[in-house]
């Protein structure tokens, strides 16, 4: 499954520099994102990873992207993914509500509870 053409580049560089880091810092920890493509991109590097790096990968976030992949289920959460097979993902507008200056934003209700926040 690749959607555009940066994907598979992305995919190769994130699971590289997983690698890399690895053999340079034998203690490293990783938390892995993604928003959208992003997503995708964390999604299959994480599906692309060795199987000895795994437990490194300490926690996932995912916004608008596919739902965990099963090698990290228990420490991943995915936010907004409705359903990606027939491309009903929901927009940034119904994941998150934004004030009317644009510098706070909070979970739209039905997601995790969070304090809003200002955006630096």
């Amino acid at each position: 499954m690749a959607g555009c053409a940066s994907e598979n580049p992305g995919i190769a560089d994130v699971v590289n520099e997983l690698t890399t880091m690895s053999k340079k810092c034998p203690n490293q920890k990783y938390v892995l994102t993604g928003l959208s493509q992003g997503g995708v991109i964390t999604v299959r590097s994480i599906n692309a990873t060795s199987p000895e790096l795994l437990p490194r990968i300490i926690a996932v976030a995912l916004f608008m992207s596919p739902k965990c992949p099963t090698a990290v289920k228990e420490k991943c959460k995915s936010y907004c993914n409705n359903d990606i097979v027939s491309n009903k993902i929901p927009t940034c507008t119904q994941c998150f509500g934004w004030s009317s200056d644009n510098n706070v934003y909070r979970f739209a209700p039905g997601l995790e509870e969070e304090e809003p926040r200002a955006l630096a």
